[in-house]
């Protein structure tokens, strides 16, 4: 794309203006994972591995979160609303678990609710030579997935996704 994504402007608000304000409506803590934006109020915290990507951003997140769950929420799902965050959390019931939606046969790992219990496995694959998200989820005992419609997924990759 040539820019950050979070600092696109989507219905008057940054990427990472809105994905921080969807997920404040859920959790009282929000921190912004990787990347070298921040606002004010809010934790910045570096990914575990520099260029480890979204596992290592979950990494990360799993030791701000103390051994609590993580609610995930990747800045270029503008569609996303604190709804959908809201069924993940609630559907989130087990430690081993993660809950992450799709629309049809496409997973969306970045939006999603992981269980404490995933910590570990999470540390394990990020050691690994696969680090993708996809894989990660193969690994995750409980695996609860949420069908949305499409434009609910909705990825911004594109300065003319903007204007779509």
């Amino acid at each position: 794309m040539g820019r950050d994504k979070a600092t696109l402007v989507f219905d008057g608000e940054t990427l990472l203006e809105r994905a921080v304000r969807t997920v404040h409506a859920v959790a009282d803590d929000v921190v912004i994972l990787g990347g070298e934006l921040a606002l004010p109020g809010v934790v910045r915290v570096r990914d575990a591995v520099e260029g480890g990507g979204p596992l290592a951003g979950l990494v990360s997140a799993f030791h701000v979160a103390g051994g609590g769950p993580v609610l995930l929420l990747a800045v270029d799902l503008p569609n996303v609303g604190s709804e959908l965050l809201e069924r993940c959390a609630e559907a989130l019931v087990r430690p081993d678990q993660a809950v992450i939606v799709r629309h049809e046969s496409t997973l969306q790992p970045l939006c999603g609710a992981y269980g404490p219990g995933l910590d570990d496995l999470a540390h394990d694959r990020l050691a690994s030579d696969d680090r993708s998200m996809r894989t990660f989820l193969e690994w995750v005992p409980l695996l609860t997935i949420i069908d949305v419609p499409a434009d609910t997924l909705r990825n911004l990759n594109t300065p003319g996704d903007l204007s779509m």
